[in-house]
């Protein structure tokens, strides 16, 4: 139950009505009602059902938590004495409030909660005093049996709140909150054990190394591929020196050939390429040979 920025857990409920003032108990073990009490920063009391009668721990009062963390029943001080009308008005709020304080308590024996007892206000100063004892007395103002209900609080964690708008009909915005739990969105730094983080370096730096069939066709192509650029063809221009004069002993012979080769029919004439070796060695010329052609007389 939440109620007032506190989530509510009961400890205390009249579980079988029909038996009236014997039907009040715990609804949970001792030790589980001491841990939660060490969480808690509130005590609500109130009729099932009725929850305009009640009664509440007034803010910055700790004295009856502190009863219930001992284990010990909270209608007595730390010290084990009484509460007076004054005292249970600053620590208690709510319709139920007059039935919280006793008087004379300090002559009764200071029972616990294994004794069963969790609260006994003195019925014969204070008639709407509040008596709950499992299995014997569940009772509040006035009333010998009532389906009294204990509650103790633990603070609800904040939530922040995110507006969130949607169109509404004929254009415009609606705008409506919605409620996000403040731990939902928070952002929170988990410890690490260092040999949990020398782990995972371990298995970081690993590496395997994978034999993957590939078919013999895909290999040649890759190589081909390379080849490609690796051996490229690569065109060099040689300089070459050109002889702009003939020598005069080469244009003499040329003259001389030219001559012979007039009077040669043309179909008898044959070229062969020879080296003169009176010429310069990057010098290449043509002799023609000529056939000499007897005439025949008729």
């Amino acid at each position: 139950m939440e109620h007032d920025g506190h989530t509510y857990t009961r400890i205390w409920q009249q579980s079988q009505p029909e038996k009236g003032k014997a039907g009040g108990a715990f609804t949970m073990d001792l030790a589980s009602i001491q841990e939660l009490a060490g969480r808690s920063t509130s005590i609500h009391m109130r009729l099932a059902g009725q929850p305009e009668q009640s009664a509440t721990l007034a803010k910055g009062q700790t004295w009856p938590l502190e009863r219930l963390r001992q284990g010990m029943a909270f209608h007595r001080t730390l010290s084990g004495g009484g509460v007076s009308r004054e005292l249970a008005a600053e620590t208690w709020t709510g319709s139920l409030a007059g039935s919280m304080w006793n008087t004379s308590a300090e002559s009764d024996p200071d029972l616990s909660l294994a004794d069963g007892l969790l609260y006994a206000s003195s019925t014969k100063k204070n008639a709407a005093g509040l008596n709950l004892l499992a299995g014997k007395a569940c009772g509040v103002d006035g009333t010998e049996a009532a389906a009294v209900e204990v509650w103790l609080g633990v603070l609800t964690p904040k939530r922040e709140t995110r507006q969130a708008e949607r169109r509404a009909e004929g254009g415009g915005y609606v705008v409506r909150e919605v409620e996000v739990p403040k731990e939902e969105i928070a952002i929170r730094e988990v410890p690490v054990d260092r040999e949990v983080i020398r782990e995972v370096e371990r298995e970081v730096v690993k590496t395997e190394i994978l034999e993957v069939p590939v078919s013999h066709d895909v290999v040649v192509e890759v190589i081909r591929e390379v080849e490609k650029i690796i051996y490229q063809e690569v065109k060099v221009e040689v300089p070459v020196e050109v002889i702009k004069e003939v020598p005069k002993i080469i244009e003499k012979e040329v003259i001389k050939i030219v001559e012979v080769i007039k009077e040669v029919p043309i179909e008898t004439i044959r070229t062969v390429e020879k080296i003169v070796p009176q010429v310069v060695e990057k010098i290449v010329i043509k002799e023609v040979e000529v056939r000499a052609c007897k005439r025949v007389s008729e």
